[in-house]
């Protein structure tokens, strides 16, 4: 399945991480740019009680577009956050 998750914060980079080991393809979408290079740079670090790991099979990219039509959208912003992504509703429509 192909998922985009928009917002790859601490909740979505779990998301993003989870999806990824269990073998989906993943679009970690976010406008924080540094953090978005350093997962394409060095993968995604996750730490927590399943263990410490580095995923590297995780998509990332500023602009919502770039992953064309996904299976699964995951918002996973604050609330404020939401309307900072208008185009990703164009993406459901």
């Amino acid at each position: 399945m192909k998922v985009a998750i928009i917002g790859i914060g601490a909740m979505g980079s779990v998301y993003a991480g989870l999806m990824a080991e269990s073998g989906h393809e993943v679009w970690g979408i976010d406008l924080w740019a540094e953090h978005v290079d350093k997962i394409k740079q060095d993968g995604l670090h996750l730490e927590g009680a399943s263990g410490d790991r580095v995923i590297t099979n995780i998509n990332t990219s500023k602009n919502p577009h770039d992953a064309q039509a996904c299976d699964l959208y995951v918002i996973a912003t604050k609330a404020s956050g939401v309307v900072v992504y208008p185009e990703v509703c164009n993406l459901f429509l």
